[in-house]
């Protein structure tokens, strides 16, 4: 074809593109080592097949199982990693398995797939095509709705029987091997980035010393419990409770009880909420909460300030005041209930009433 002010002419390719073949596992690996699963492109073809219980529906069939690389080598519009540019997609928004009728594709159907390979998403290392010309299409041929329900329900156990038929064909070839070398490579590298990077950070962060023991200042909930059980271990008299357990699996944190020399079945319990900065925003229920054990406050957080449960209807208004000793003390109050729920500070409860503080290395 030659277009108008242009000099040369210009081939036109027609027909779908497909990676080029590369199924030399031995090769790959020397080449590739670990990420030769992503340079793997194999071809299956299944051609004039008939429907088991309605042999007069024929189909034919073609399934690439390719690698990430051997998709790229072919597609320049599969989306580089975090790039949005206009245009470009994923590679779980078009691969997989099409429906086709006179050879034109109509219908994905990965949600028709079981059991093929090691996970959820494998139907992306697919790029297939059946074609099959008693499909009934819809008036502006997007679905294959007007098709018989058998012919549908054949055309699926097809589908699977050939995707084991090829699951069969690549256990043999170790080819989940190589996927499983993959994923071992990946989980070192992200393991060995995320040791860089927490060493990184400890060198960085304030230090603690309890007893000779170093802690480090907490940087998220999780840390702030383990900080808070070191404490509580070491100076059990500054706390007004007892903690029994503790379970994030709903939500609320500790399960405690009054100090008391009563049998553990024979007292009652109550919640203390772990917050690693408390803020207006409450995503539990008040109720049964006696104690919220923060690092410390949002700075929008002050005497007055309303607490609301995202939970339920109810909220807090936040008290600051002073004990006997001059010492800050913290409560949320609600007016028509006799219950406060006390908080503890943790950044300042450690400075005030341990009399340490964390300190720069």
């Amino acid at each position: 074809m030659k277009c108008l002010d242009v000099e040369n002419y210009e081939e036109l390719k027609f027909g779908h593109i497909f990676a080029e073949q590369n199924d030399n596992i031995e090769e790959l690996f020397e080449k590739y080592s670990a990420n030769a699963i992503d340079y793997y492109a194999k071809k299956f073809t299944f051609i004039n097949q008939r429907l088991e219980h309605r042999p007069e529906v024929k189909y034919d069939a073609v399934i690439y199982f390719e690698g990430n690389e051997a998709k790229q080598s072919y597609n320049p519009l599969l989306r580089k990693k975090k790039s949005k540019t206009k245009g470009y997609y994923k590679v779980q928004d078009r691969y997989g398995i099409w429906l086709c009728k006179d050879f034109i594709p109509i219908q994905r159907v990965n949600e028709w797939i079981s059991g093929f390979g090691g996970g959820t998403s494998s139907y992306t290392l697919l790029h297939g095509f059946i074609n099959c010309q008693n499909l009934k299409l819809t008036a502006n041929r997007g679905t294959i709705a007007n098709t018989e329900p058998q012919i549908v329900e054949e055309l699926k156990k097809e589908l699977n029987t050939i995707l084991e038929s090829i699951d069969e064909f690549l256990y043999k070839k170790d080819i989940n091997t190589l996927q499983k070398w993959q994923l071992e490579e990946k989980t070192l590298r992200i393991e060995n980035v995320e040791f860089n990077q927490r060493k990184e950070s400890i060198a960085k962060r304030r230090i603690l010393k309890i007893n000779e023991i170093s802690v480090l200042e907490p940087k998220n909930e999780s840390e702030l419990f383990g900080l808070f059980i070191m404490i509580y271990t070491i100076f059990p008299d500054k706390f007004d409770f007892e903690p029994l357990d503790y379970n994030t699996r709903q939500g609320i944190d500790i399960i405690a009880r009054n100090k008391t020399d009563n049998k553990i079945s024979d007292c009652e319990y109550w919640y203390v909420e772990l917050k690693y900065v408390l803020s207006k925003n409450f995503n539990h229920s008040f109720s049964n909460i006696r104690w919220i054990i923060c690092w410390d406050f949002e700075k929008d957080l002050k005497h007055g300030s309303i607490l609301m449960s995202d939970v339920q209807d109810e909220e807090r208004e936040l008290y600051i005041g002073k004990d006997k000793e001059g010492k800050n003390i913290y409560y949320l109050d609600n007016q028509s209930l006799l219950t406060k729920i006390k908080i503890i500070r943790m950044k300042e409860f450690i400075e005030k009433n341990l009399g340490l503080k964390f300190q720069k290395q």
